[in-house]
C-alpha cells in the first residue's frame, strides 16, 4: 500500500473522531440543559400547587424573632413585667389579626360574661386578706424579701439590693390592669386584721389571640405554710377567667420547687409538661414543670383532655 494512502487514511480517521468528539459533547450539553429546564418545569409546577403566594424571606424571618421574643417575655414577664409597647409584643385587641400576608387570625371570644379587661379600682377582700397595688411604703418590706436567699431560690434573679428594689418600684406600682395582651397585674397581699404585708402575687396576660394567662406568687418566709399564696392567686384566676376572659392560665416552677407545685395544685390546676434540663439559671440546668387551667376547668366543667 502506498505511504500517501495510509496518511490519507490516518486523516480521515482523525476527522471522523473529532466529529465524533464534537456530537458526544453537543449531545451531552443538549442532555444537560434539558435536565434543567425539567427541573425549572417541575419547581414551577409544584409552586403552583402549593401556595399562590408563598412567604417571603422577610415574613420568615418576622415569624423566627416573634418567636424568640414569645421565648424571652415568658421569662421575663414574671420578673419585671412585659417589655415597651412595640409591633412584635402587643396584639391587637380587635375581633381579628392581620398578618403580613393579609389573613386574618380569628380571636376566640371571652367567655360567660367577660368584660375582656380589668383594672383595679379599690382593696380586693378575700377571708384574710386585702390585695392592692404596690405603694412607696412596701419598698423596705420588699428589700427585706429579696434579699432572702431562700426567696429568691427558684427565681431567674439573684438576690437584690436596695437600691434595685428602688429602681424597679415604679414599674411594680404601674401593673395595676389587665387590658391588653402584655399587661401584668401585681398586687401585694396584706393582712386583714394587722395590715402587714406577707407576699405579693402576680396575673401575665401572656397571650393575644389565644388568651393565655400566666399566674406567680411570692410569700415571705415569715408567713409560709398559711395558705396566702392559694388565696391571693385564686383571687386572680378568678379576675383572669370571670372578667379578663382567659381562656387557659398556666403557672411555671422549677422541678425541686414543692412547696409552690402544692400551691398550684391546690388551685386545681393540672400537671401538663416536665421538661428536664430545659433552662441553664445560676450556673446549673433546671428543669421546668407546667401546671395549667382552663376556663371551663376553672367554672366547674370537664377537664379539655383529649
Amino acid at each position: 500500500m502506498p505511504f500517501a494512502l495510509v496518511v490519507r487514511g490516518l486523516e480521515v480517521l482523525l476527522v471522523l473522531a473529532a466529529i465524533a468528539g464534537a456530537v458526544d459533547v453537543w449531545w451531552q450539553t443538549g442532555a444537560f440543559e434539558r435536565r434543567v429546564a425539567a427541573d425549572a418545569r417541575r419547581r414551577r409546577r409544584l409552586l403552583s400547587l402549593s401556595q399562590v403566594n408563598p412567604p417571603s424571606e422577610e415574613t420568615l424571618r418576622q415569624a423566627w424573632l416573634n418567636e424568640q421574643r414569645q421565648q424571652l417575655d415568658r421569662l421575663l414577664v414574671l420578673r419585671e413585667g412585659p417589655r415597651p409597647p412595640d409591633s412584635l409584643s402587643r396584639a391587637k385587641t380587635e375581633k381579628t389579626e392581620e398578618t403580613e400576608e393579609g389573613f386574618a387570625m380569628e380571636t376566640p371570644p371571652t367567655s360567660g360574661g367577660a368584660s375582656g379587661a380589668f383594672r383595679w379600682s379599690g382593696p380586693i377582700a378575700t377571708p384574710r386578706l386585702r390585695l392592692r397595688p404596690f405603694e412607696d411604703g412596701d419598698q423596705s418590706f420588699l428589700v427585706d424579701l429579696m434579699a432572702r436567699p431562700e426567696v429568691v431560690r427558684w427565681l431567674y434573679e439573684p438576690t437584690l439590693t436596695a437600691e434595685e428594689v428602688a429602681q424597679a418600684m415604679p414599674a411594680r406600682k404601674s401593673r395595676v390592669a389587665l387590658v391588653a395582651p402584655g399587661d401584668v397585674l401585681q398586687l401585694v397581699m396584706v393582712t386583714r386584721d394587722g395590715g402587714q404585708a406577707v407576699g405579693h402575687v402576680t396575673l401575665a396576660w401572656a397571650d393575644g389571640p389565644h388568651r393565655q394567662g400566666e399566674v406567680g406568687f411570692i410569700v415571705h418566709p415569715d408567713h409560709q405554710g398559711r395558705g396566702y399564696a392559694t388565696e391571693g392567686a385564686e383571687t386572680l384566676l378568678a379576675i383572669g377567667f370571670d372578667t379578663v376572659g382567659l381562656h387557659r392560665i398556666v403557672g411555671r416552677l422549677e422541678a425541686r420547687n414543692q412547696a409552690s407545685a402544692h400551691v398550684l395544685e391546690r388551685l386545681g390546676m393540672r400537671r401538663e409538661a416536665y421538661f428536664q434540663e430545659s433552662e441553664w439559671v445560676k450556673g446549673e440546668w433546671q428543669d421546668e414543670v407546667v401546671y395549667a387551667l382552663l376556663a371551663q376547668e376553672w367554672h366547674g366543667g370537664p377537664s379539655g383532655d383529649r
